[in-house]
């Protein structure tokens, strides 16, 4: 969402450098159609230079929580779940230089869905790729603690591993439903 404001005004002040600016050297009778002309290549370039940048560190930064090892925590009063993505959706914050990444993860048995957030660890699981969800029931006994893992769990994904932040689905919707109130 941020990324789409700080396009929204980057688009807004070229329009306003592209028509204000014109239009005030008009009515000064200064035209310099050249200095104009390099003022908004300057400003497109400095525009484009900084989403390169920060396409790359959010890049970067993506592969070192890609790389750390996570070893998960089974046991603990931890519920362990077969299920599958049913859904993956992945956003890139180039204003923070953040990687998100959503897993909607189907529990067959339960018929539950719960909504998984990345943080760190295995980050290529797609849709209909079967998984094991390790996670604290109810958020644990103080219902705060949402850390969970999700492990792949056939070919090249077989043991690979994501911690993630594991929210119930029907929570999800009940708590946005409460914010638009």
């Amino acid at each position: 969402m941020i990324d789409l404001l700080f396009l929204l005004l980057a688009v807004a002040a070229l329009i306003g450098i592209l028509v204000i600016v014109p239009g005030i050297a008009r009515v000064a009778k200064v035209s310099n159609t050249k200095a104009w002309l390099a003022f908004l290549a300057a400003s497109v370039v400095v525009v484009a230079t900084y989403a390169i940048w920060a396409l790359y560190k959010t890049e970067h930064n993506a592969r070192q929580l890609e790389s750390e090892a996570i070893v998960p925590q089974v046991g603990n009063g931890n519920v362990s779940e077969v299920g599958y993505v049913i859904k993956e959706s992945t956003n890139r914050s180039l204003w923070e230089q953040k990687k998100a990444i959503m897993w909607s993860v189907k529990i067959p048995v339960t018929n539950k869905i719960w909504g998984c957030d990345w943080e760190a660890g295995f980050s290529e699981f797609k849709e209909n790729d079967a998984v094991l969800l390790t996670h604290k029931p109810d958020g644990g006994p103080d219902g705060v603690d949402w850390d969970g893992y999700l492990i792949g769990m056939h070919d090249q994904k077989k043991n690979k591993v994501a911690r993630v932040w594991v929210l119930d689905a029907e929570d999800i919707r009940r708590m946005a439903d409460e914010w638009q109130r």
